[in-house]
């Protein structure tokens, strides 16, 4: 019929287009069930960041020893994974 869209497809493991750069959408089932549910999982760019922001400041803080080091990047990682705590994986 002229006028009609047609609807997106669920295929299981589609993703659906990002809404930001922070985030993926995807539908999947919900572990023993066969309902669909939507999982947010974190994009490639945010870790890729993280990664970088680790790599930068690693020289100058193991200089100054190693147990700063692991607070200082436990620190980095504790804010990292609150600002994504309510993704799925």
């Amino acid at each position: 019929m002229p006028g009609k869209q047609a609807r997106p497809v669920r295929d299981g493991g589609g993703n659906a287009p990002p809404l930001s750069d922070d985030s993926v959408f995807k539908w999947m089932h919900k572990r023993g069930t066969v309902k669909w549910q939507v999982y947010t999982f974190v994009a490639n760019k945010p870790v890729l960041a993280l990664k970088r922001k680790i790599r930068a400041f690693a020289p100058e803080v193991f200089a100054s020893g190693v147990q700063v080091a692991l607070v200082r990047i436990n620190q980095v990682q504790r804010g990292w994974a609150n600002y994504f705590k309510h993704t799925f994986a």
